[in-house]
């Protein structure tokens, strides 16, 4: 059973928090705090928050950490943050305590909205407010650009994920839709909304094919997550679909571009807008939403936790493992 932990927040202050993210394994919080927008970051023990000291950094767009394996084949975390006075984004490795050389970014200063680094801390992902997205191998002694697109059409990259294998990359933008991008083979697939719905939030399962898409509504949608339960398609699905014939002649439904695609779906308490989801584990998903947090056990369709937040309380991050949601909780 699932247990929620709350975090006041990564500095011991109670106000001013405008991003927060944990590190894969849950043990560190990175935020940028107050009216300057610094960088703060925290590690997180049995017995509470520990405060860990980090470069003096102001006007931050992002920040992130990821956690890899040093030359000697060590646990290491890095942070990697971007502020509005540079397009470059800065490194600063936690356990040499020294900062790193950027990376050189094309993405103009002020420009960049997210970041996103893969499960095994090899890649990191940028998306900007004018459609750019870069993808860089960091698994190597110097950082290597593998990948970047300019999705024009799609605003503010809101949100961006990394398959399990890290071969795909999938994108939201503030105008809507979804893009798969193949980092390596330079293909793409479009999930486009034939109505109102937006998507605000990506996850990945961090085994196998398994997607799940949130934004406006209460729904949490489900793509080829093998033990969520099947949706018959009907007026409320938000994703346009095409109708094509078994080899007996029977119709079946499939989004285009996406092969063998199977759509579940997961209705949420969690509010009207869905600001993130996290796979705690395979069959375990986390969501955060404007009025809530819910972690649901997808074979079985039940909610494992629900913790409801006021506005005067809001929750924005989310991390840990199945047997512990870690919440952020800005008062």
């Amino acid at each position: 059973m699932t247990r929620l932990r709350t975090i006041v927040s990564a500095d011991g202050s109670s106000t001013g928090i405008c991003r927060a993210a944990f590190s894969a394994s849950g043990r560190y919080l990175v935020s940028i705090v107050g009216p300057w927008r610094e960088l703060k970051l925290a590690r997180l023990t049995g017995d509470g928050v520990v405060r860990r000291s980090v470069p003096r950094a102001h006007n931050l767009t992002v920040a992130v950490t990821r956690d890899f394996l040093d030359d000697d084949g060590r646990k290491a975390t890095e942070l990697l943050y971007g502020s509005d006075d540079s397009g470059k984004v800065q490194r600063y490795c936690l356990h040499s305590r020294r900062q790193v050389a950027p990376l050189p970014s094309r993405i103009e200063a002020g420009e960049l909205y997210s970041i996103k680094t893969s499960r095994d801390g090899r890649y990191v992902a940028l998306g900007s407010t004018g459609g750019v997205v870069e993808v860089w191998n960091l698994d190597l002694n110097e950082p290597h650009l593998v990948f970047d697109a300019w999705l024009c059409d799609m605003g503010n990259i809101v949100d961006i994920t990394f398959s399990a294998s890290n071969c795909e990359l999938y994108v939201c933008g503030s105008q809507g839709g979804i893009v798969r991008l193949e980092v390596l083979g330079q293909g793409a697939a479009r999930l486009d909304s034939d109505c109102s719905w937006n998507c605000f939030s990506i996850a990945a399962q961090p085994d196998g094919p398994g997607m799940a898409f949130a934004g406006d509504g209460n729904k949490v949608w489900l793509l080829n997550v093998e033990n969520a339960q099947a949706v018959c398609m009907s007026d409320s699905v938000p994703f346009a679909f095409e109708v094509g014939d078994t080899v007996t002649g029977a119709p079946y439904w499939y989004l285009p571009g996406f092969v063998k695609s199977r759509l579940g779906c997961i209705e949420t308490f969690a509010g009207g807008l869905i600001q993130q989801l996290l796979f705690l584990d395979q069959d375990t998903l986390a969501v955060l939403g404007e009025s809530g947090v819910e972690v649901f056990d997808l074979p079985s369709g039940k909610r494992q936790l629900r913790q409801p937040h006021s506005k005067d309380r809001r929750m924005p991050a989310l991390g840990g493992r199945a047997e512990t949601a870690l919440v952020l909780e800005c008062l």
